[in-house]
């Protein structure tokens, strides 16, 4: 029982990590892959991230980590 409890605990961390996928506005000091956060990211680059397209998020969704999706919206271009 242990063990599900275990799984299920972290299925749901996953889910809560992975929230910024879904988020309306950007975290202007979005969480890095190793639980810091970044303060990499100009006023410009939030800016653009808040505005990329849907298809400029899902091409994103594969990021790691919050930072790595801000990043690619911020700076990607849909292939």
């Amino acid at each position: 029982m242990e063990e599900a409890e275990e799984a299920e605990s972290a299925a749901l961390l996953e889910e809560e990590e992975r929230s910024y996928l879904r988020a309306e506005e950007i975290n202007p000091n979005p969480i890095k892959e190793n639980g810091e956060r970044s303060h990499e990211f100009e006023p410009e680059d939030i800016e653009r991230a808040e505005e990329a397209s849907e298809e400029l998020r899902e091409y994103c969704a594969g990021a790691v980590s919050e930072a790595q999706y801000v990043g690619c919206l911020s700076h990607a271009e849909v292939p």
